[in-house]
This record gives C-alpha cells, sequence and structure tokens, in this order.
C-alpha cells in the first residue's frame, strides 16, 4: 500500500506540474521544489523508499512533453503497474530479513576469525596492521543494526536477543584490539606467551569456535558451545611457570596478565554470543 501510495502521489504532482508548465515555467519549477522539498523531509523518516518513488514517478511523468497529458497518464500507469508488479514478485519471493541478518553474521565472524589468526600467528616477527581491517569489520556490525528491527518482526524473536548478539560481537572486535595489543606490547613477554604450548592450544580451539559458529549461521543449525575452563586455567598455571624463569631486569608481567584476562573473557563472550544465536536459530 505504501509503495502504490508513493507512486500515486508522485504522478499526481507530475500532473500538476504539467498543467503549471502552461501557465509559467516558474511557478512549475517552484511546484517542483515544494514536491523535493517533501521527499527530502520523507527520506529523513521511518520509510525513505517512499520519498525515492515519489522523486522517481515525478521525474518520469514531468519529462512528458508541455501539455501532452496523454503521455503523462501513459507514464504514470507504467510507473504504477510497475510497482505493483514489483509487489508481486515480492509476494512469490520475498526477500527475508532474517536470512540476510545470518549471512552478514556468518561473513562477520569469519573475518573475526581471520583477524584472530592474523594478529596471533606465530609465524610472525613483527606485529600486524589490522587497524583498517578491524575498522571494517567494526563497521560491518555497525551496518547489521539495520537489519534487527525488519528481522524481528518477520520472525518474532524478541528484539532484545538481536541487540544483545549485536553488543556482543561489537565488545569481541574491541577486545581482539586489545588483546593483541597486549600480545605484541614486549619482545620478552611475546615470547613467554609464544613458547606457552596451552596458550597455543586455546588459540586453536578459538578459532575452532568461531568456525563452528559460523557454520551454524550458515547452516542455521544451533550447536551451543561451552567454555574451557579447564584449559583456561592449565594456561595460567603455564603462564605462571615461564614467568617464574624469566631473569630478564626488563621484563614486565602486565601485558601477560592482561592478554590472559583477555583469553578468559572472550572464551565467556564466545560462549554468550553461542547461546544467543542458538537461541535466535531454535525460534
Amino acid at each position: 500500500m505504501n509503495v502504490s501510495a508513493a507512486t500515486i502521489l508522485g504522478s499526481a504532482l507530475g500532473l500538476v506540474a504539467l498543467k503549471l508548465e502552461l501557465i509559467s515555467l516558474p511557478i512549475m519549477l517552484l511546484w517542483c521544489a515544494v514536491a523535493m522539498f517533501l521527499c527530502g523531509w520523507l527520506a529523513l523518516g521511518k520509510k525513505p523508499y517512499q520519498a525515492l518513488l515519489i522523486g522517481i514517478t515525478l521525474a518520469v511523468v514531468v519529462g512528458a512533453p508541455p501539455g501532452d497529458m496523454t503521455t503523462a497518464l501513459w507514464r504514470s500507469g507504467d510507473v504504477i503497474f510497475g510497482s505493483l508488479l514489483a509487489m508481486l514478485f515480492t509476494g512469490i519471493w520475498p526477500q527475508r530479513a532474517f536470512l540476510h541478518w545470518r549471512i552478514q553474521m556468518a561473513s562477520y565472524v569469519t573475518a573475526f576469525n581471520r583477524l584472530y589468526q592474523a594478529g596471533f600467528s606465530p609465524n610472525l616477527v613483527e606485529r600486524p596492521r589490522l587497524e583498517k581491517h578491524m575498522q571494517k569489520v567494526l563497521n560491518d556490525v555497525v551496518k547489521m543494526r539495520g537489519l534487527i528491527t525488519p528481522a524481528s518482526k518477520e520472525t518474532h524473536i524478541q528484539k532484545a536477543i538481536f541487540e544483545a548478539i549485536q553488543t556482543v560481537s561489537r565488545n569481541l572486535v574491541c577486545m581482539l584490539e586489545l588483546q593483541i595489543n597486549a600480545y605484541w606490547a614486549s619482545r620478552p613477554g611475546h615470547f613467554v606467551m609464544l613458547n606457552a604450548h596451552t596458550l597455543r592450544e586455546t588459540q586453536q580451539m578459538t578459532q575452532q569456535t568461531l568456525l563452528t559458529i559460523a557454520h551454524a549461521l550458515y547452516e542455521g543449525n544451533p550447536q551451543p558451545i561451552l567454555a574451557n575452563n579447564e584449559k583456561l586455567n592449565e594456561i595460567v598455571a603455564e603462564l605462571r611457570q615461564l614467568i617464574k624463569e624469566q631473569q630478564d631486569d626488563n621484563f614486565s608481567e602486565t601485558p601477560i596478565h592482561g592478554y590472559v584476562w583477555l583469553t578468559i573473557e572472550l572464551a565467556r563472550q564466545l560462549e554468550l554470543l553461542s547461546h544467543l544465536i542458538c537461541r535466535a536459530l531454535r525460534k
């Protein structure tokens, strides 16, 4: 109904503009300017596509020869028929906001996994430059917010679940950036963490967790994931032992403690994200 109403309104404005053109061209231009102002005002609302349809229909109708109402009416009918045809096709094969959200969420998790692998790769001797990639992933998370309301209405899933997933996803990106900072903060501390076998195993577990979440989103199959608290405790014990073995006077424990805390928190956030996604996929 909104599409048809916007198209009819654009046609009416265009027909009036053609009549005014016979009287005075400046008045016709003023009328079109008022119509464009109306389109701009509607574009700031909740349904900006209405403004787009009004503007397109107005431009098509006004393009008819001066005073040729027959051509203008034919053009108006063509635009209205096109909008009705589009409504028919979308009714037969509608776009699914929830499906788009799942695909974008899976793409985000996959990109996050790549950043995680690049940031903690044992094959690198210098810190990788991931700032632009981090910002792009964060921007993608922000863009997903536009799908929350239509996906919630479409599936009747509580909007709070989508909002919680959005918050956790944003927190994960910020947490990863802090974790990379701690991992590469100092060379001695970096070598200590590099030599911690349990830490490397946990990194591999985290990568596998991210792949599992992405697969669940693509397939629509909920797979809850639990944080391995025993493995996290083993990391703490091994790092404490490695710290005691350090004899360097310039050695600082702060980045290591920060990295361990962020690792534990990242595991908890991934567990929370997994449970939230499972709740969304079970609906």
